[in-house]
């Protein structure tokens, strides 16, 4: 079990993403595996150069698609 923290940048898509009405979706690889948990926030200012703003809970992976 891993847990990774992504930031959310796109600024039209934060608040549906935030409130469930959305999802986000994330490119499989190496890094996500089904049971690793998942987390997305904001930035207070800069990205990567601010503190972290608003945070979701942590999430539990639980189906990975492939699509080609």
């Amino acid at each position: 079990m891993t847990k990774h923290w992504l930031p959310m940048t796109y600024e039209p898509k934060i608040e549906a993403v935030f409130d469930g009405s959305c999802t986000q979706t994330i490119r499989p690889g190496w890094k996500y595996s089904i049971g690793d948990y998942i987390g997305f926030h904001t930035w207070e200012g800069r990205p990567y150069r601010s503190k972290w703003g608003r945070r979701t809970k942590l999430m539990a992976i639980e189906e990975i698609i492939y699509i080609n």
